[in-house]
């Protein structure tokens, strides 16, 4: 049997989602509607507050990665996070209240300069978004 839901009943629905993030976060709504794809739909143009992507991500490492990670063991590739003359500088590893920042440079940028780390408080907000995805994808 096939329903059909009416705009007022997903603007219900979107302010039931909205509230149960705001409440029990990204990662419990997540679990309540399947899957990340599905709980933007219903978000629809709700943006979440900065704060609680921050949150997320410290949450995901205290209950799946006390130590930090690696991007590489989920298969991922290394997040863009500016270049400048020192070189290319990428998120490599995430850790518990940190993001950990390489530097490569040189011929091709194939030269390790380097590495320091930046709290999630300080990454912009697209490499926050990279890495809610990230995980949300291997949650």
């Amino acid at each position: 049997m096939k329903y059909i839901i009416t705009e007022e009943q997903l603007k219900g629905i979107n302010k039931t989602i909205i509230k149960l993030i705001d409440t029990e976060g990204i990662l419990k709504a997540i679990d309540v509607v399947g899957d990340f794809d599905t709980l933007k739909e219903l978000l629809g143009n709700y943006e979440i507050p900065r704060q609680l992507k921050i949150d997320t991500i410290k949450e995901f490492m205290s209950q799946r990665a006390a130590t930090g990670f690696h991007l590489g063991e989920f298969d991922e590739e290394p997040i863009p996070y500016f270049e400048n003359n020192d070189g290319y500088h990428q998120i490599e590893f995430l850790g518990p209240s940190k993001a950990i920042i390489n530097v490569w440079g040189g011929y091709n940028g194939q030269t390790d300069k380097g590495e320091y780390g930046v709290s999630y408080k300080d990454l912009p907000e697209k490499s926050l978004d990279d890495i809610i995805e990230m995980i949300i994808n291997h949650y």
